[in-house]
C-alpha cells in the first residue's frame, strides 16, 4: 500500500521532521548527559538533512535508511560493548580486531537485550514510511522547490560548521582559563587527543566519540599538546633520571638462567585456588608475587599487553592496534633484544595463526623467533597443556632460551555451549569450589584448569632436568565480560591480574608496589642483570626501594602509593600527607610521560634518533 502523491514542500517537511524524530529518540535512548551532546547529535541532523535535500529522492531515501541503521547499530555496538568491557570502541580498532571479534561472537550475542531489539524494530520503520512516501513528480512543482532545496543545503552545510567551530571556540576558551595542573582534564585535551574514550563519552555523549572518530582528519590540532622531537628528548632524560641506572640485591640473581614468560589469557587473582589450579597456586604461595601490580586492557587488548611487556613503552591510544600499525618501527630497547644480546635464544609460542594481531611482523621486529601454532606443529587453538608438550623441553638445553608464551584457552566465549573443554568434568568441578558461581565464570574458571596444567608441566621439568630455570606467569588483562560482581567467586582483588616469579629455591616475597606491564622490562632486566639504555623505557624496577611505582588504564584511572587520580574527572584522592595541588603535579608529569611514551611509537621517534639504545 502507498499513499496519494504529495506535494514536494509538504514531502521535504515530512521527511525532515522524520529525521528530527530520528535525532530525538537516538539522543534519547542512547544519552550520556554530557555537556556537549547536543552539539553532535545536532551535527548529525543536518548532515541526515543535507542527504535529504542534496540528493535526487530515491537515492536520499535509500542513504538515509542506511545512515539511520548506521546510527541506530552504533548506539546499541557501544551499549553492549561498555556492558561486557565498560568503556567504548573505535570504528578504527573494531576493524582492526575483527578477527577477535569474530572469535567472541557467541559471547556478544549473549550480551543482547530485548531493548536492543525494540530498537532496531523501530529503525525498521524508517523504510517502511519513506516507502509510503511519495512526492508529485510534476517537473514545474521540483523547478518550483529546487530553490528551497539550495537554501537548505546550504543553511545545513553552514550549521553543521558553525556547530563544530562554536564548540572548539569554547572549550578553547575553557582550557586557557584552566589551571595549569589540570591540562590533561580539560575538555580541549579529550577533543583533540581522545586518551581515553571513557573521558570522550563523559564530555561529548557516544555521538561525539562517533564524530571524533570519524572525521578525526579535519580536527585543528594546534600547538598546546603538540610533542615535537625537542620536547620528548627533554622528557626523556627526566625519565632517565626518574628510573636511573642501579643495582640492588635482586640485580643478576637469576642472571644465565632460562626463562619462561607465560602470558596468560585472561587470568586473574580469583580464579586461583589451591583445589583447582594447585600449580598457580604453588607460585602465589612460595614465589614473588605482587598484589598490586594490575595489567591495564588497552585498545590492542591482549597484544597491547604484549608490546608494554617488551618494550617498556606504552601502546597507542590513537584507535589503532600497536602491533599493526608500528610493525616497521625502530625498537632499540626490548626484552628479546637484551636476552638476545646476553646470548639467549629468543623465542616467543601462540596457538593462533601467524598473522593474527600480525606477530609474524611485530615478534620478529621486537627480536623474537616465532612459533605459531603450524610450526609447532600443535592443533589450531590448541589448549595450554597440548602446547606445554611442545615447549616444556627448552629446559633440557645447555644454551640458555628466553621463552614467551601467549596462551589462549581461558579466551572467550564462556558461555557453557561453547566452552570447548575436553574434560568434561571441569565444570563440575569448579561447582564443588564455588557452589554459587554463574555459567559463564564457571566456563572461565574451567578454561583455567588448562593454564595451570601447563605451568605444572614446565614446573615437574625445571625440578626434574634443570635448576638453572624460571618461570614467569602474569595475566595479560582483565576476563572480559565476566562480571565485576562475582559473588561466591571473590571479590574485587579477584579481578586483579597476578604477577608471580618462581624458580627452584626462590624465597617468598610480597612486594605491595602498584605496577603494570611497563615495569616488567626493567624488572626481567635487573634480575638477569641485562643492561639497556633507561631513556628508552618508561616502567621501573618493581624491586626497587627507591621506585615508587604507578598504575595506569584505558579509563583515565591513574594509581600511585600517594593518591588516586581519575583523568576523566580530575579529581583526586589523597592516601598520604602530599597536598592536592602535589598530586596533581605528579599525576601530570606522569600523564605526559604516557603521552610521550606512545608519540614515540606513533611518530617512529627513534628511527629518527639511532642514538637511543646504545
Amino acid at each position: 500500500m502507498k499513499l496519494k502523491r504529495i506535494q514536494p514542500v509538504a514531502y521535504m517537511i515530512l521527511v525532515e521532521f522524520l529525521l528530527y524524530l530520528n535525532i530525538l529518540f537516538l539522543w534519547l535512548r542512547f544519552s550520556a548527559h554530557a555537556s556537549y551532546e547536543w552539539v553532535f547529535i545536532l551535527f548529525f541532523f543536518c548532515v541526515l538533512t543535507l542527504i535529504h535535500f542534496f540528493l535526487p529522492t530515491n537515492l536520499a531515501k535509500v542513504l538515509l535508511c542506511i545512515a539511520l541503521f548506521v546510527l541506530y547499530l552504533y548506539g546499541i555496538a557501544q551499549e553492549i560493548y561498555n556492558s561486557a568491557f565498560q568503556s567504548y570502541f573505535l570504528i578504527k580498532t573494531a576493524f582492526s580486531a575483527g578477527d577477535e571479534v569474530a572469535g567472541v561472537a557467541s559471547s556478544v550475542f549473549e550480551l543482547i537485550k530485548a531493548k536492543h531489539i525494540i530498537v532496531m524494530l523501530i529503525w525498521l520503520l524508517n523504510p517502511i514510511i519513506l516507502s509510503l512516501l511519495r512526492p508529485a513528480k510534476r517537473k514545474k512543482l521540483r523547478h518550483k522547490t529546487m530553490p528551497l532545496r539550495c537554501i537548505a543545503v546550504a543553511l545545513s552545510s553552514f550549521c553543521a560548521v558553525f556547530l563544530i567551530l562554536m564548540l572548539q571556540r569554547d572549550i578553547e576558551a575553557k582550557a586557557e582559563s584552566a589551571d595549569a595542573l589540570d591540562t590533561y582534564t580539560t575538555d580541549l585535551y579529550f577533543y583533540r587527543y581522545m586518551p581515553n574514550t571513557n573521558g570522550i563519552v563523559s564530555r561529548f555523549g557516544m555521538f561525539g566519540l562517533l564524530y571524533r572518530d570519524t572525521f578525526a582528519k579535519l580536527y585543528y590540532t594546534g600547538a598546546q599538546f603538540a610533542l615535537d622531537d625537542a620536547t620528548i628528548i627533554e622528557v626523556l632524560d627526566e625519565v632517565a633520571q626518574l628510573y636511573p641506572e642501579h643495582e640492588n640485591e635482586y640485580t643478576g640473581i637469576l642472571a644465565g638462567k632460562h626463562l619462561m614468560v607465560i602470558q596468560a589469557e585472561s587470568l586473574m587473582n580469583g580464579a586461583i585456588s589451591e583445589e583447582l589450579t594447585p600449580n598457580l597456586y604453588k607460585m602465589q604461595q612460595e614465589g614473588i608475587i605482587f598484589p598490586n601490580w594490575n595489567a591495564p586492557l588497552m585498545n590492542g587488548s591482549t597484544s597491547d599487553t604484549e608490546f608494554q611487556t617488551n618494550t617498556g613503552l606504552i601502546a597507542l591510544a590513537t584507535g589503532d592496534i600497536t602491533f599493526t600499525a608500528a610493525n616497521q618501527n625502530t625498537f632499540p630497547t626490548t626484552l628479546p633484544k637484551m636476552f638476545s644480546a646476553a646470548g639467549y635464544s629468543s623465542q616467543a609460542y601462540h596457538s593462533n595463526f601467524a598473522d593474527y594481531y600480525d606477530r609474524d611482523k611485530m615478534m620478529p621486529q621486537l627480536g623474537f623467533d616465532f612459533y605459531p601454532w603450524t610450526r609447532l606443529n600443535v592443533s589450531f587453538l590448541a589448549h595450554d597443556d597440548e602446547m606445554m608438550e611442545k615447549l616444556k623441553w627448552i629446559v633440557y638445553g645447555d644454551d640458555p632460551v628466553y621463552g614467551y608464551f601467549i596462551t589462549y584457552t581461558a579466551h572467550q566465549p564462556y558461555s557453557i555451549a561453547e566452552c570447548e573443554l575436553d574434560d568434561d568434568t571441569l565444570i563440575d568441578k569448579v561447582r564443588e569450589v564455588y557452589p554459587g558461581i554463574d555459567d559463564s565464570t564457571a566456563c572461565y574458571v574451567a578454561k583455567n584448569i588448562y593454564v595451570d596444567r601447563a605451568v605444572g608441566a614446565y614446573m615437574k621439568q625445571m625440578q626434574a632436568y634443570n635448576q638453572d630455570a624460571v618461570i614467569i606467569v602474569f595475566g595479560d588483562h582483565f576476563a572480559k565480560s565476566i562480571s565485576s560482581d562475582i559473588g561466591a567467586f571473590g571479590e574485587y582483588n579477584g579481578l586483579k591480574t597476578p604477577l608471580m616469579i618462581w624458580y627452584n629455591g626462590v624465597e617468598h616475597l610480597e612486594v605491595d608496589k602498584f605496577g603494570t606491564t611497563v615495569d616488567l622490562l626493567p624488572t626481567i632486566a635487573n634480575l638477569f642483570g641485562l643492561e639497556y639504555d633507561h631513556r628508552t623505557v618508561f616502567g621501573g624496577d618493581l624491586l626497587d626501594d627507591s621506585y615508587r611505582g604507578f598504575f595506569f588504564d584505558n579509563w583515565g584511572d591513574f594509581i600511585t602509593p600517594d593518591y588516586d587520580y581519575n583523568m576523566n574527572e580530575g579529581y583526586v584522592v589523597l592516601k598520604s600527607n602530599m597536598s592536592e595541588e602535589e598530586a596533581k603535579a605528579d599525576a601530570n608529569q606522569h600523564v605526559m610521560m604516557l603521552n610521550v611514551a606512545r608519540t614515540i611509537v606513533e611518530t617512529d621517534f627513534f628511527a629518527r634518533h639511532p642514538e637511543y639504545g646504545k
